[in-house]
């Protein structure tokens, strides 16, 4: 026996209804509860295109390249005197210093405000690497310029030191003493604390609570980047948005 193919019609959510479905649910509802019906298929049919958009990360393009990378250079000294010596010395302290600035640009306008992560990346004298500052901020616009600025780094500490004393010279005396006496003899002691070196940064981009973009301002921190997700998802949750 050939059999007529049946028609379907498809709901809001994507479920197919036979046309006889359709006729057996119809005269239970009233003509307003009909048009209540309608309106309501409707209206979730068209939202759910947007729904689907907003569960998916909008990713930008992003452009990051390093402001400022620099050391600051600080020094004291100070002087006494004893007897026939004197005694000076002097301090020199390395403070390092380091900006990025991201640019950000999409296509429209985000839907949820874009997370960017500012991680500042150091070695210790021991060759560790290691995270010494970190940065969050904000952004909702299609183009975006942000200066993202780390903490100082302490670079070590060379200390100096110099005894300077007149002396006379053994077995003599009188006037080849006297002078002798104008001779100086200098002892000279460095002693130097290891500070850290300014390795460089890292970059990221959250967008719908997931990484979409990464920068780095070396190749080895894009490694060091993916391998240490964890750490720097807890770093940027202990960090707070400054923008």
């Amino acid at each position: 026996m050939h059999q007529n193919p049946q028609r379907y019609h498809r709901g809001a959510v994507g479920v197919l209804f036979s046309k006889r479905t359709m006729s057996a649910i119809a005269p239970r509802l009233s003509g307003r509860a009909s048009m209540f019906a309608a309106y309501w298929i409707l209206a979730v049919t068209l939202a759910l295109p947007t729904l689907a958009r907003a569960q998916q990360p909008q990713v930008p393009s992003v452009h990051a390249v390093s402001l400022q990378r620099s050391a600051s250079v600080a020094r004291s000294s100070t002087a006494r005197y004893v007897g026939q010596a004197s005694y000076t010395s002097s301090t020199k302290s390395t403070n390092r210093m380091a900006a990025v600035k991201v640019t950000l640009r999409s296509f429209q306008k985000p839907i949820a405000p874009y997370e960017v992560q500012c991680f500042f990346v150091a070695k210790d004298y021991a060759k560790m690497r290691y995270v010494f500052d970190a940065k969050k901020v904000h952004s909702s616009a299609t183009f975006d310029e942000i200066n993202i600025f780390g903490k100082g780094l302490d670079g070590g500490t060379q200390n100096f030191e110099q005894e300077t004393t007149h002396a006379t010279l053994p077995g003599q005396s009188g006037a080849s003493a006297q002078l002798n006496r104008n001779r100086l003899e200098t002892r000279q002691l460095t002693t130097v604390r290891s500070g850290s070196s300014l390795e460089g940064w890292i970059v990221r981009v959250i967008s719908g609570g997931k990484v979409v973009r990464t920068e780095t301002s070396l190749q080895e921190l894009k490694g060091f980047a993916e391998q240490e997700v964890v750490m720097l998802d807890e770093i940027a949750k202990g960090t707070p948005v400054t923008r």
